[in-house]
This record gives C-alpha cells, sequence and structure tokens, in this order.
C-alpha cells in the first residue's frame, strides 16, 4: 500500500473517532465529506495564493490536522459548532493583503464567520465584533445578517 493511500486511511480512522462526539449515523460517509472537503480547499488555496502572488507552503497533512483539532468545537468568532457543513479555511491575515498560505496563517473557522471577516484582518474583525457587542440584540442581531450574507 502506498503511503498516501496509509496516510489517508490513518486520517479516516483518527477522524472517525472525533467525530463520534458531533454526528451520530453515517460515520464513514461524514468522514468521506470531510477529507474531500480539505482536499478541494488544498487545491482551492493553492489556486487562490498563485492570483495573488503569495507563497502556498501548507501540505494536505497541515490541513487536515488543522480541521481535526477544530472539529466539534466552538467558531472562535461566534457559537457555532464546527462541523463539515460549515468549516472553512480562513486566512488569519488576508491572502488579498499578502498573507501567506502556510499552516501558521490558516485558521479552520464556520462559513458565517468567514464572510463576516471578508478581508479584514483578525484584529480588525475582533474590533468590528467588539464594537457589535455593544448594541442592543435585535440591532446586533440584524447587522450580524447582513454581514453574514457578504457583498455582492
Amino acid at each position: 500500500m502506498s503511503r498516501k493511500k496509509q496516510s489517508t486511511l490513518d486520517w479516516e480512522e483518527k477522524f472517525l473517532k472525533r467525530i463520534s462526539t458531533v454526528h451520530k449515523r453515517n460515520l464513514k460517509k461524514v468522514v468521506s465529506r470531510i477529507l474531500k472537503k480539505i482536499t478541494t480547499a488544498k487545491y482551492s488555496i493553492d489556486s487562490r495564493s498563485k492570483k495573488y502572488n503569495v507563497s502556498s507552503n501548507v501540505s494536505i497533512e497541515e490541513l487536515r490536522e488543522l480541521v481535526y483539532k477544530a472539529y466539534g468545537q466552538k467558531c472562535k468568532y461566534c457559537d457555532k459548532t464546527i462541523t463539515v457543513a460549515n468549516f472553512v479555511f480562513d486566512h488569519i491575515h488576508p491572502i488579498s493583503k499578502q498573507g501567506t498560505s502556510d499552516a501558521e496563517n490558516l485558521q479552520v473557522i464556520c462559513k458565517t464567520s468567514n464572510v463576516m471577516k471578508g478581508s479584514l484582518t483578525e484584529s480588525n474583525f475582533k474590533i468590528l465584533l467588539d464594537w457589535l457587542n455593544t448594541l442592543d440584540e435585535e440591532l446586533k442581531k440584524d447587522i450580524s445578517i447582513r454581514l453574514s450574507r457578504g457583498l455582492h
């Protein structure tokens, strides 16, 4: 068996144990979706890095590790639990602002937070979130929904 195939099998087993706290059925199918999503993301990250002329040194193993650590945890910016349905890779320092695509500059967050964050740096996004927390709940919810839809 090739090393690549063995690595995938090892990750399948590792994820099966990890996701059982979040998912109750179709665990092998969920793991397959996770691994496929990571592979697709790797190609997207490489392509976007090339487009923005920044380095892309992250490996598929590093992406798997990032997802493994975040899976089933709360998003660092909101209360959503990270699952296959909502996880995305986010550049802490945005790629559009010359942030590199390496493991140190990538994080796994929920899709809603990622859309809200957009091309903001992490520090500026935290300023925005802090400001949102000063608003009354109805206004905070309305603005958050609008931000999470993104600008088109």
